[in-house]
């Protein structure tokens, strides 16, 4: 027969408890690392620190771009998020979005000490045209400051199609010979110009309509 005394079973319940709560921490942490690191999650950049952050399906904002997997690519693209909760598209090499697109949680004051510390230059062209700052995604899926943009573009990966940001609406980007293109030394190449059709899924694909701009005869530079 047990013996114990009510102090003693106190401090065995209590020890418990704190156990289960260590537990339940641990698999806390475990699981958003997991959410982070096992190449599902949801991530956010950070322009401001120049990192990856983890984002709850939750907490993700609507219009905003995210880094999450893409099934039918079998990896990590770039997205807008839509009201559905599915993600638009892949972004891919070249794209242009303004900071705000990167879901940065900062006050417009911390976000232009911070602009003022990485590039002056565009700080100070900012506070004299209120022109916003945008980013662009490099060769490596990696978002890298486009000091001498002035609106968003986007060049989608899965179809090799392209718009730009005119008045507040995307209009397709094309050619005299396609309205598809690759991306071949930094340059947009119109497909059926004579340059390899690689990198570029086959398959159509719609997006925001309005109008289009045209590259006649030949590459257009992404930046």
């Amino acid at each position: 027969m047990d013996s114990a005394t009510p102090s003693t079973c106190a401090r065995r319940v209590g020890k418990a408890l704190l156990l289960t709560i260590a537990v339940c921490l641990s698999w806390a942490v475990t699981a958003d690392r997991a959410n982070a690191g096992d190449g599902r999650g949801i991530l956010r950049f950070d322009p401001l620190t120049n990192q990856l952050v983890p984002v709850a399906p939750g907490d993700a904002k609507v219009g905003n771009v995210y880094s999450h997997f893409s099934e039918r690519l079998n990896r990590r693209v770039w997205s807008y998020l839509q009201p559905s909760g599915d993600f638009w598209y892949a972004m891919g090499e070249g794209t242009t979005q303004q900071a705000l697109r990167l879901d940065v949680n900062v006050s417009r004051k911390e976000g232009m000490t911070r602009l003022e510390q990485i590039a002056p230059r565009v700080a100070s062209r900012r506070r004299v045209t209120g022109r916003g700052v945008y980013f662009r995604l490099d060769a490596d899926d990696r978002w890298v400051l486009a000091d001498m943009a002035s609106h968003a573009t986007i060049f989608n990966a899965e179809t090799g199609h392209r718009w730009e940001s005119v008045n507040g609406k995307y209009i397709p980007v094309v050619s005299s010979y396609s309205n598809r293109w690759i991306v071949h030394a930094g340059r947009y190449v119109p497909m059926g110009s004579g340059m390899p059709m690689q990198g570029v899924v086959s398959m159509e694909g719609t997006g925001p309509a309005g109008g289009c701009r045209s590259c006649e005869g030949g590459a257009c530079p992404y930046f």
